[in-house]
């Protein structure tokens, strides 16, 4: 065997599980919020591409992925966080990759509208359905006054992340319960954010478990 494959395997066995992600690159909102969550116990990378559609996306990240030996083969966690837009030419794309994702572990996390639909869920529970993100903006003003695109508002609402994660299991039961897709603009509001998120935590405590051995 060669020098550089038994080089990987240790690399595979030694190092900690991390979290790996991409979001659209026109907006920092979704990079700037989960960095906030990474520590000695967790590490979060993403690729620093500026691809916005959900094609381009994927690509960005399973090269990001190929390059840097990140993948579920080392028990890390990659995820694809993808607004709808209530855009369905865009929920086609999302189809289209899905197999691939599937196939090299990428978990899609769709929000619908959009990704402040997650933010909401730390201060209220609603099944309102928005007609777009701009809705969704205007309803989060109420919580976090002058609320703007790239503002890192981690500090404003992460005492409030378990609510957050309930209000969101909560959305998705009640979309279950009336049997809508949940990659469709049935599915207003939802976000599925809150997977990451108890993927960071459950990353973070083994890694934990493991440096105190």
């Amino acid at each position: 065997m060669q020098k550089n494959q038994l080089r990987k395997i240790r690399y595979k066995r030694e190092r900690k599980s991390i979290i790996v992600f991409n979001a659209e690159g026109n907006n920092k909102t979704e990079k700037n919020y989960l960095a906030k969550f990474s520590s000695r116990d967790v590490i979060i990378r993403c690729p620093s591409g500026n691809a916005t559609d959900p094609k381009n996306m994927y690509a960005e990240l399973k090269k990001y992925c190929e390059d840097n030996d990140y993948g579920k083969e080392y028990g890390d966690k990659v995820f694809l966080l993808i607004d709808s837009d209530l855009n369905s030419n865009r929920l086609s794309d999302i189809k289209e990759i899905e197999e691939n994702c599937n196939k090299l572990g990428i978990e899609i996390i769709l929000s619908t509208p959009t990704f402040e639909v997650w933010f909401i869920n730390h201060f209220k529970y609603s099944t309102h359905e928005y007609k777009n993100c701009d809705e969704v903006l205007k309803e989060l003003k109420k919580f976090i006054k002058n609320y703007s695109k790239n503002e890192d508002i981690f500090d404003k609402v992460a005492d409030k992340t378990s609510a957050a994660i309930q209000n969101s299991k909560g959305l998705e039961k009640h979309h279950k319960d009336l049997n809508h897709e949940i990659k469709s603009c049935d599915c207003n509001p939802y976000t599925g954010v809150y997977k990451v998120i108890e993927s960071i935590i459950e990353i973070s405590d083994k890694n934990k478990d493991n440096y105190n051995k």
